[in-house]
């Protein structure tokens, strides 16, 4: 059996996240540059969801790195998806930086690494800041 190559198993990672939406936060996803915002916010309530202090890590569960990657992957694909649905590009394995991303030319973007960040670091790594910018870099040249 052949291997999915990297654009469908992104497109099959951006489909999961349109039902973890669905179903985790009642929230649809239909692959238009607002959805964006959606994406934002899912991750907002993910990030604000997540144990900080020393108490409240005694008391709840923080997700696992391998939930954090996973979430990062499965949105991160979905905003990419829309993406290269609107302003090109296609999936590729970035060698230097050891990362999946979206490649158009000598330009990279990096949706799923950007997503995690996010998830660990908080409103300083905004989706829509990021799409925001990314839609105004030289594209496609």
């Amino acid at each position: 059996m052949e291997e999915p190559t990297i654009s469908a198993m992104m497109e099959a990672y951006s489909l999961d996240a349109v039902d973890y939406a669905k179903c985790h936060f009642d929230i649809t996803l239909d692959f238009t540059e607002s959805s964006v915002e959606k994406v934002e916010l899912i991750v907002s309530k993910l990030y604000d969801s997540i144990p900080r202090s020393f108490l409240s890590k005694l008391f709840y569960d923080s997700p696992s790195d391998d939930e954090i990657e996973t979430i990062s992957k499965v949105l991160g694909a979905y905003i990419g998806e829309v993406f290269i649905q609107e302003h090109g590009g296609v999936w590729g394995y970035n060698d230097q930086l050891l990362t999946l991303g979206i490649q158009s030319g000598d330009n990279w973007l990096f949706p799923c690494t950007k997503v995690f960040k996010r998830l660990t670091k908080g409103e300083e790594d905004s989706l829509i800041c990021f799409y925001e910018i990314a839609k105004k870099q030289s594209w496609g040249s």
